[in-house]
Formats: structure tokens, sequence, C-alpha cells
């Protein structure tokens, strides 16, 4: 069981070993009109093309980016179409059409990436010396997520289910005991739509949310999380971006990790299991950029309630992926 106040703060990385995108690849598939034929049914072919050479042209690695920018604007597809669909429903339409043909169960159980099942990990952490389902509920992790994806919540209900010997209906509510906010939305609840189930793409591009860039994290989800910030001990990011809208959304600029606890990255300098903590999986990430995410992180290197510290855990970290990084900063240690 995990007792600490934990929290995993997860982005598209952590969902490619389960089949699906990263972030650049999603805005490479949305920049292409042949990869969403499959939404002719809901507007004309004109129309996705437009949407598709706007959102090239814009030349921003994140969806979300575009989006905040002109979600309420009408597409004018210059064929004196006069369009009702604005870019915001036609991108939500998009995500959800590349995302949920990803939705393959197996997947979850034999990931794509074997040697990066760290949800697994993670369940055996939550479960160790064989857990009560009664003591299930005492985990104390919370999840943040800015995927789309419903992955986390459908490996849970699978091996809980297949763990504790429980119906669907009982292995749900052991489930929805671990909190996981969803800022930008999801593609339904698994309660709606089943996992794998396409029904009415309308209605899970319904779900997902496009919110202004003027908005900097006032919505309820964004307080939430901030409260959820607050609470932790450990923090770690997975998966990851480090956008710089999304860091200031969840408040970080103003109220950088280190000024927050002073904790150490990767907990390098941690005194006892259970130390307050935190850290970022940096599979493949250059210097320059680990560099500029711990700037981030530490509100520009200002130092004013404790340092961050990484030098004897952090050598080679970049090459770890999200399953040998949690392991080698054994984050889930009580």
């Amino acid at each position: 069981m995990i007792t600490t106040n934990t929290l995993l703060i997860v982005g598209a990385g952590a969902s490619v070993p389960y089949g699906y995108p990263t972030g650049v690849q999603l805005r490479n598939e949305l920049c292409n009109p042949a990869n969403l034929q499959g939404l002719t049914d809901f507007v004309d072919k004109s129309l996705i093309e437009k949407f598709c050479e706007e959102f090239s042209s814009a030349q921003r690695y994140s969806i979300d980016s575009f989006l905040s920018h002109r979600a309420d604007e009408r597409i004018d597809s210059g064929c004196g179409n006069q369009s009702q669909c604005t870019f915001g429903q036609l991108g939500k339409l998009a995500i959800a059409h590349q995302l949920i043909k990803r939705e393959i169960s197996e997947n979850l159980e034999k990931p794509v990436d074997p040697d990066d099942h760290w949800l697994m990990y993670l369940w055996s952490c939550m479960t160790r010396n064989d857990l009560s389902k009664q003591d299930f509920k005492s985990n104390n992790i919370k999840i943040i997520s800015f995927n789309y994806d419903r992955v986390i919540e459908q490996y849970l209900q699978t091996v809980i289910m297949s763990f504790y010997g429980v119906d669907r209906d009982e292995a749900n509510e052991l489930r929805k005991q671990i909190e996981i906010v969803h800022v930008y939305g999801t593609l339904q609840n698994l309660d709606d739509r089943p996992y794998g189930k396409m029904d009415d793409l309308s209605k899970a591009a319904e779900c997902i949310k496009v919110i202004p860039e003027a908005r900097t994290g006032d919505d309820k989800e964004f307080t939430r999380a901030k409260e959820i910030i607050s609470w932790a001990r450990k923090i770690c990011f997975i998966g990851f971006g480090f956008d710089d809208l999304n860091i200031h959304r969840l408040g970080l600029i103003s109220s950088p990790l280190s000024e927050l606890w002073g904790k150490d990255l990767d907990g390098a300098y941690c005194p006892h299991p259970g130390s307050e903590k935190y850290g970022f999986s940096r599979y493949k990430m250059t210097i320059a950029e680990i560099s500029e995410v711990m700037k981030r992180l530490n509100g520009g290197y200002v130092l004013p309630s404790g340092m961050i510290r990484y030098k004897v855990n952090s050598k080679g970290v970049e090459k770890l992926k999200t399953l040998g990084y949690l392991k080698h900063i054994n984050f889930f240690s009580e």
C-alpha cells in the first residue's frame, strides 16, 4: 500500500507503452486529412482539409494550445461553404477519432512496449503484501492527467476484478477510490462508454475540454489539481511535456516546487524512506531540455527555501523509460 501522500502528474508519454501516440505524434496525425476521413459523416471533407491546413500552419506542438486560441472560430473552407462547425468542435472530434481506435484492452495487459509496463509496477506497489480489498481503499495516491485517454482507469478496473475476484460494479467502486483528475476532460467515463467501444463519437468528443489561453487555471479541474499538489509529499511527472501554459495553469510558475517544499529531485538526498521528494521522467531528453525543465520547476533557479539537488542520483536517467525511472528513484518507497 502507498501510505505517503503521492501524486503522479501524467502526460501523453505515459500512455505510449499502451499503444497511444505522443503529443507530437498526435499533432502530426491531426495535420494530415487522410487520417480523418472517418469524420466525413459529421463534417464536410473541405472543412477537415482546412482544419488540418490551419493546424499545420500554426506550428504548435500541442492541439490544446492551438484550440485554446481558435476553438470558437468557425471554419471557412474558402469554397463558399457557410460552416457552422468551429475549430473546437472539429478538433475534439478529431482527437476522439484518433484515440478511441487505440482503446485495445490487450495492450494494457501486454503493452506494445513490454519493457515499460509502469502500470503493473504501480499496481504491485499499491497491493504489496497481498493487500486486502478493504485496505486497498486506503492507498494515498492521486493522479492528475493531461491525457484524454482512460488507460489508467481501465487498467485498474481490469486488475481489481481479476485480483480480488469481484464483479464489475464492485471493482468500479474500488477503482474510484483512486482520484484521477483529467484537467482537459476525457473520452467519457467508463460507466458511460466501455473501453474499446466506439458508439457515438460525438458524445466522446463532447467530454473533451478546450480552455481559452486567457484562463489561467480557474476552472474546477485545475483548481482541484492545485489542491492536490499542495496535499502531496511526493510528486512525479511522467511522460509530461512541460508546456508553459500547463505549468502556469498548475500554479507552478508563481509557486515553483522548490519554494513549495525545498525537496530533492529524484530523491538523491532523501534521508529515509518516505521522505518528501519529486521527479520527472526525461527519456530521450537532451541536456538542454532537462536544464530548461529544471529551471521551470525551480522558478528560474531562485532557491529561497531549499535547493534542487540532483547530482548523485540523476546521472543517465535520460536513458530510462517511465518504469525504469520510477524504480531508479524508488518513488513508491514507504
